[in-house]
């Protein structure tokens, strides 16, 4: 196996990305925060959250998508990968 098998393309990738904005929403329902609350709550801006809840940023940096996941205990790839609100 060479180590290129692994890389992915970047439509892979955001295939892959696939719950990112699912699971930013359901968070924020569950824990019932407003985008404000939620912004806060993160620590990043609360137009980062709209964008990417409503897909119009398409790649948000790998910054935010660790400041979400620390902020809700969960990890990287729960966030990215799983349907959170499909375990419940």
């Amino acid at each position: 196996m060479d180590i290129f098998d692994h890389i992915l393309s970047s439509r892979e990738v955001m295939e892959k990305k696939k719950y990112l904005k699912e699971n930013i929403k359901y968070l924020r329902n569950k824990n019932k925060l407003s985008y404000d609350k939620f912004a806060t709550y993160v620590k990043i801006s609360r137009f980062a959250i709209v964008n990417i809840e409503k897909g119009l940023t398409e790649d948000p940096s790998i910054v935010t998508i660790i400041a979400i996941a620390k902020a809700f205990d969960i990890t990287v790839g729960d966030l990215l990968y799983k349907d959170l609100k499909g375990g419940e």
